[in-house]
């Protein structure tokens, strides 16, 4: 199934997403949220900088993503965190809990 970009990224946008280390992928459990059916998914890319320095940290984009699942929570179905350059998940984000893939 091929999904359709609604919205058009900003070039800082378009610039996160070139420089993120991993991306999430959310599957919602209840209609209403983000899209509007809870069978559709929402992608957010990592921010792993570190304060205005040009250095990335993996580790600090992944606890961000997984701080972002656990707020929350209770609306999400499964969330998979992916490493951007392999395409091989990392965690898996299922009942409240998040897991080592």
């Amino acid at each position: 199934m091929q999904t359709q970009q609604t919205y058009q990224r900003t070039e800082k946008g378009q610039k996160l997403v070139a420089h993120a280390m991993t991306k999430m992928i959310i599957w919602w459990n209840e209609e209403g949220i983000r899209l509007g059916n809870g069978n559709e998914s929402f992608t957010m890319h990592s921010r792993d900088n570190i304060g205005n320095r040009r250095s990335h940290n993996a580790d600090l984009g992944i606890s961000r993503l997984k701080k972002y699942a656990y707020t929350w929570k209770t609306r999400i179905k499964l969330a998979i965190i992916y490493d951007m350059h392999t395409g091989k998940p990392l965690w898996r984000f299922e009942n409240g809990s998040w897991f080592m893939v």
